[in-house]
């Protein structure tokens, strides 16, 4: 071949290499884990979505290594299964499911929005805020009547109760929102 052509096709390698080996399986498993673009960090998701990508990448090589050595010798070659087309096939299978987790988990609104499919509307910036917020509201107040539900002395009763219809209060004003102010009407979510 020609030596240009050569060092081509050995740095495109080399590069898919980098790609598949030390940051994709990782970003697609953050991605499935943390779906939430500022749920890692509030000033600079991207950095720490890097750095826990190639780190997850090379655990997983590891154990996708560690899974390939456990399976012995192959009878025809008389060598391991730790070998390129192995290796690329075990990595690919794991981004293949981490992709699926993280469209299921919602990583991917492009692909499939969970929030959309379960309230039929599709929100997004403010509303998608409000909507995450007003579902914090209602965990908080099944919260506090649970915890209002069992004998309090008064003194913690009467806070508990200031919270909760705080909490209601707000409720109803993130409902409003959504539905566009007191004058129109859009489905309740």
């Amino acid at each position: 071949m020609i030596p240009i052509l050569d060092l081509f096709i050995t740095v495109v390698r080399v590069i898919f290499a980098i790609i598949v080996i030390l940051f994709l399986p990782g970003f697609l498993l953050v991605n499935a884990l943390f779906p939430k673009k500022r749920e890692l960090d509030e000033k600079d998701p991207w950095l720490v979505r890097l750095v826990f990508s190639v780190v997850l990448s090379i655990a997983a090589f590891i154990a996708v290594g560690f899974f390939l050595n456990s399976l012995g010798v192959n009878s025809d070659t008389g060598l391991g299964y730790f070998s390129t087309p192995y290796i690329l096939l075990c990595l690919g299978v794991l981004c293949v499911v981490f992709l699926g987790l993280g469209i299921w988990r919602g990583a991917y609104p492009f692909i499939y929005d969970p929030l959309k499919a379960r309230t039929g509307v599709k929100v997004g910036g403010k509303e998608k805020d409000n909507m995450e917020r007003l579902r914090e509201v209602r965990l908080e107040i099944a919260d506090l009547k649970r915890r209002l539900s069992v004998p309090l002395k008064d003194k913690e009763k009467e806070r508990l109760e200031e919270k909760l219809e705080k909490l209601q209060t707000e409720r109803e004003k993130i409902l409003t929102e959504l539905r566009g102010g007191p004058d129109k009407k859009k489905r309740r979510p």
